[in-house]
């Protein structure tokens, strides 16, 4: 039988026969969603996600309990999936577990809530190094400790790996909203397959473990966040509840700054701080021991985050154009085309003459061979280089930006686009012109459809970088609004798509206006005739909100039905 010859050791030999088989805890549990519950797999995720961690339990005992780890997860519309590698070290034998796979998540929304489910299938792989180890046989009463004396131990082998499998759901509600309180609840069962990975005793095997988590997000200001949580664990014996409360500190842009405590209960009580810059988060703890069974320094846990957004925003530089000579060279050039031919380009600007709309002049192969001072993107018919909404089509009294209510107060400036107003009110009526207007809400508010904005306009969402309209807002908006204007054939739909602030202004007009066409899509595929819809495409030049958080930029990717009786 295998001795141990102090206690450091003999601390070491209980991990490696009994614990070894539960898995190591973290208390920074809330930056590391996808090792407690697959299904938070891509949860919250604008782009990807990448964290790594570092953990360093009870250091007065010489590197008890080291723990290193990288997660990785991403989220592509309803899916989720990621990574992870977590490396498990105890003691001066070199006990080591590593465990690693991945994880998928798909996620439902039903209004304002939203149920995942998650799967996880992995590997396990646990190992010592017996050279590290000392046994009864190499101490001697002359002697005492001599690690040459045989140790007349044998060891089938040191290393087992298994597959390991686990599952999950979460439940949210309100999530990127602007709603006070943003509950979630989850639960997950890891290593199901309940593997036998231990090297002493063939038939145990890994216990599965059971994880349960609430808690929500109450803003209590605009930049202020409050966010109380628990997590219930189970494994074998082993029983752990971490409680506590982290408050967060929106700052300017992307930064933020994290402050929590936690109690670990029978344990610890932690102190946690963390600080977002942009797109770099990192985030410290330390655990205090309270337990009367440990003395010394507790633990040290160090995280750090990259979340990256979803696409650069491209700041467009404004520069004065000059216009391009247009002197040609009398000699044409002959250009070979595909079927071996000659073709002749004037004015040498790689545009042959038949296609060359603007033969004289050098211009752009986009333009049809046309300056760019000639470039009219929305075909409104006023030029790119005049037109103050180069890929929004409005009327010449506006200077090509659209404006809904006819007032000359632009769309992009007016407080109230859908009410005829004055430029000395931002667009909005005043109260006494307001009495003088006999149709004060020209679009009508339609009973009986949910996903209503504050202004009772029936209102679509769409997911980063998507045109497709998800299922639930087709059976709460557009089901029932393709029911009731399919009645009354007098209405007529003015149907206009949005995005959020984030990528390049020429990519959000046309990804809003394609938002616009698919609700005009599924409406006349469901009886609408097109000649009763129009569609325009704002990109972000109207946005409901702020682009400063996900929650925000999330209110922003929409499109909004407009419903108006023909005179």
């Amino acid at each position: 039988m295998r001795k141990i010859a102090f206690l450091g050791l003999l601390l070491q030999a209980l991990v490696a026969v009994k614990s070894i088989a539960q898995d190591p805890h973290n208390s920074q549990y809330f930056n590391l969603p996808v090792y407690y519950n697959p299904a938070a797999t891509g949860q919250g995720v604008e782009h990807i996600r990448l964290t790594g961690l570092y953990r360093n339990q009870w250091p007065s005992l010489g590197n008890a309990f080291t723990t290193q780890g990288i997660q990785f997860d991403k989220q592509v519309s309803r899916v989720g999936i990621g990574f992870m590698l977590l490396k498990n070290s105890a003691g001066p034998s070199s006990i080591q577990r590593i465990q690693f796979g991945g994880s998928l998540s798909y996620r439902l929304k039903f209004g304002s809530h939203q149920i995942a489910s998650g799967l996880n299938i992995g590997f396990v792989q646990k190992s010592f190094d017996p050279s590290k180890m000392t046994f009864d046989e190499q101490f001697t009463d002359d002697q005492g400790y001599n690690a040459n004396n045989p140790n007349n131990e044998a060891f089938a082998f040191t290393k087992v790996i298994r597959p390991d499998f686990g599952a999950g759901f979460l439940w949210t509600m309100g999530e990127n909203s602007n709603s006070k309180w943003q509950p979630f609840a989850g639960a997950s069962l890891m290593h199901i397959n309940k593997a036998k990975e231990v090297f002493i005793e063939a038939d145990n095997g890994t216990p599965i473990k059971i994880v349960l988590q609430a808690g929500a997000k109450y803003k209590a200001s605009e930049k202020i966040d409050l966010k109380p949580s628990i997590m219930m664990q189970r494994q074998d014996y082993s029983n752990e509840m971490l409680i506590g409360c982290m408050v967060t500190l929106n700052l300017e842009s992307r930064n933020k700054a994290e402050a929590g405590i936690y109690m670990r209960k029978k344990e610890s009580a932690i102190i946690y701080g963390g600080y977002q810059w942009n797109s770099l988060m990192v985030g410290a703890s330390y655990d205090m021991n309270i337990a009367n069974s440990v003395s010394g320094p507790g633990a040290f846990e160090l995280t750090l985050t990259y979340v990256p957004r979803a696409r650069v925003k491209t700041e467009k530089k404004k520069k004065e154009t000059k216009e391009k000579s247009t002197t040609v060279n009398t000699a044409p050039i002959q250009v070979e085309n595909a079927e071996g031919l000659f073709d002749i380009d004037n004015d040498k600007d790689g545009v042959n003459n038949i296609d060359d709309q603007c033969p004289a002049e050098v211009g752009l192969k986009n333009n049809h061979g046309c300056p760019v001072s000639t470039i009219d993107a929305d075909g409104d018919g006023i030029p790119n280089n005049v037109d103050p909404c180069p890929y929004i089509k409005g009327p010449a009294s506006t200077n090509g930006c659209p404006d809904l209510d006819g007032d000359g107060v632009v769309d992009s400036k007016d407080h109230c686009p859908t009410r005829k107003g004055s430029k000395e009110n931002n667009g909005c009526p005043d109260k006494k012109s307001e009495e003088n207007i006999i149709d004060k809400t020209p679009f009508i508010k339609l009973k009986n459809i949910k996903g209503l904005n504050s202004d009772g306009i029936p209102t679509v969402k769409f997911d980063i970088n998507e045109s497709t309209i998800i299922d639930v807002d087709i059976i709460s908006v557009l089901e029932p609004l393709s029911d009731e204007i399919y009645k009354d054939t007098t209405l007529q739909l003015l149907i206009t798509g949005h995005t959020d602030a984030e990528g390049d202004e020429q990519y959000n007009m046309i990804l809003s206006q394609s938002r616009a066409d698919a609700v005009a899509e599924y409406l006349v595929n469901h009886g609408i005739n097109a000649s009763r819809i129009q569609t325009v495409g704002y990109g972000e030049t109207t946005p409901v909100n702020s682009n400063n958080s996900e929650e925000s930029r999330a209110l922003n990717r929409r499109a909004e039905v407009y419903v108006k009786r023909n005179p």
